[in-house]
């Protein structure tokens, strides 16, 4: 949004490049602060911290225009310059490039020593301090790629719409990435592709049926994946699996 007020129309490689390293510094200063404290403590301060920028966000008006948010105009990628029909499919089937290259990045990283950590926090934190490993090292390398990849995220969405709003700094919002991290299933990166397929189908035709209580469908549906697929839908995919094989 600051690049096409200030100085015009940029490029998207560009946009991505400083959209991801500007997300992950400030991840990188948030996260010295928050990996000292763990579960609810942890959720909370997170959500403060985004409320902060939130009000910055909308407060500073003569900076970013407050809840009108700030226009980013279409830009070019890698050079080249795009009529407004073929630049969504540029967009489409570059974020889909985008989407498949960090899937398998984030994956292996789950799957190694470091990712391994990160559980190992969740059972027994105690544990893993007694084998000589910095819990808050091994979470805030976490929460640092979780910013980066935050960041990618959000230039696709601002390109997208061609607007940076605040609305993304807001709890809700927020929420709504939590709701979609249980329903898919956290610890395999497919869980985010699961949750928000299931996420977009319950809200188009709850919000069709209700309207103005489609918020009551999602939370019965979260209600459901807690109790009856607490690892949520990768997880239950994979019980079932499991389940045939051995038959």
């Amino acid at each position: 949004g600051f690049w096409g007020k200030y100085l015009g129309v940029g490029d998207l490689a560009a946009y991505l490049v400083v959209g991801t390293v500007i997300a992950t510094v400030l991840g990188l200063l948030v996260g010295l602060f928050v990996v000292r404290y763990r579960e609810i403590f942890f959720g909370m301060l997170n959500l403060a911290f985004s409320m902060v920028l939130w009000s910055l966000l909308e407060k500073l008006f003569h900076l970013t225009n407050g809840a009108d948010g700030m226009r980013v105009p279409r830009p070019t990628v890698f050079g080249m310059a795009f009529s407004p029909e073929n630049f969504q499919y540029v967009l489409l089937y570059l974020t889909l490039a985008i989407a498949i290259v960090a899937t398998f990045f984030v994956q292996r990283f789950l799957e190694s020593p470091t990712g391994n950590m990160l559980r190992a926090i969740k059972s027994n934190e105690t544990r893993l301090e007694y084998l000589g490993v910095s819990a808050r090292r091994v979470l805030l390398i976490g929460y640092v790629i979780s910013a980066a990849l935050g960041g990618i995220g959000g230039v696709l969405v601002a390109v997208a719409q061609q607007i940076a709003t605040p609305e993304f700094a807001y709890w809700t919002k927020s929420g709504e990435f939590v709701f979609i991290a249980i329903l898919g299933g956290v610890g395999n990166a497919m869980g985010a592709f699961a949750g928000s397929a299931v996420f977009e189908l319950v809200r188009f035709y709850a919000s069709a049926q209700l309207a103005n209580s489609w918020q009551l469908i999602l939370g019965v549906v979260l209600i459901a994946i807690i109790l009856f697929a607490p690892n949520g839908l990768i997880g239950l995919w994979q019980r079932q699996r499991a389940a045939r094989d051995e038959s």
